[in-house]
């Protein structure tokens, strides 16, 4: 049987800016840079689950039906 497995990693990068009293307005801007891609996050930006304290969690990805998995093609990485 198949089955579909998640690899998840978050990353986060924390930014200062001036926002002149207007925090939308300062969301925006980084938003811009984000979509023009003058901020793109890396390896260094990986952060740890603070529970787990991994930074990578692997699971089944049960959001995608059983049935449906089986009729996927199989991922050549194992």
């Amino acid at each position: 049987m198949k089955r579909a497995i998640a690899v998840q990693e978050i990353l986060r990068r924390v930014l200062i800016v001036e926002d002149n009293d207007n925090l939308e307005e300062a969301l925006a801007d980084v938003r811009k840079s984000y979509k023009k891609e003058r901020i793109v996050l890396d390896d260094s930006d990986l952060i740890s689950n603070p529970i787990t304290g991994e930074s990578v969690e692997i699971f089944e990805a049960d959001w995608i039906d059983l049935e449906e998995v089986q009729h996927m093609e199989l991922s050549n990485i194992l």
